[in-house]
């Protein structure tokens, strides 16, 4: 479903993290996968031969170096709706920058 959202013409970075002992049609579909909408990158633990554990896929997945991200951390089995991606955008408009995500579901969407 994520593939098939709308992006608004936008480049959207996709980062996917696969944990160690993945089932091998799960490391197949990665690796065969093709992202439309901008830059992919992929990490296969199995590959590195390291099993993070939950805490460790949330970690990881969040980090990034870069002053300007935004992160929607999605399970594997999450479908997204074909306009979350606008929905999204449309409330950073809305709420401008801020740290505390908890601000966003204590006002309206306007």
């Amino acid at each position: 479903s994520v593939q098939n959202a709308e992006y608004c013409g936008d480049t959207v970075a996709l980062r996917i993290v696969v944990d160690g002992g993945a089932a091998p049609s799960v490391l197949a579909l990665v690796r065969s996968f093709r992202w439309l909408h901008g830059p992919l990158q992929t990490r296969l633990c199995d590959d590195e031969g390291v099993s993070l554990g939950i805490r460790g896929m949330w970690i990881q997945t969040t980090h990034t170096d870069a002053d300007d991200y935004h992160i929607v951390p999605l399970e594997d089995d999450i479908e997204v709706s074909p306009l979350y991606y606008w929905w999204l955008q449309r409330a950073q408009r809305s709420f401008g920058d801020f740290n505390d995500a908890a601000l966003m579901k204590q006002r309206r969407l306007a």
